[in-house]
């Protein structure tokens, strides 16, 4: 609980350096909400979660294909 409090009070650099959001701002709530089965609401919290998800999806599938298969070097 503690770290939560910590982390939470640090600023992201990106914005203070460039005053924009950075790509990742509400990535945590937009995964959350996917998870609550609300598409509208995660895109309209980063429009990014889609493909992030996807990708994971894609990398968690080929990783345990690589593990089932006892194979050394998965992405090649």
């Amino acid at each position: 609980m503690m770290i939560a409090l910590f982390l939470n009070r640090i600023p992201c650099i990106f914005k203070s350096l460039l005053n924009v959001n950075c790509p990742t701002c509400g990535m945590t709530r937009a995964f959350l909400s996917l998870l609550e089965g609300n598409l509208l609401k995660a895109l309209s919290h980063n429009i990014l979660c889609i493909p992030c998800l996807i990708f994971f999806i894609y990398y968690i599938s080929i990783t345990l294909i690589s593990i089932i298969k006892k194979d050394d070097n998965p992405l090649i």
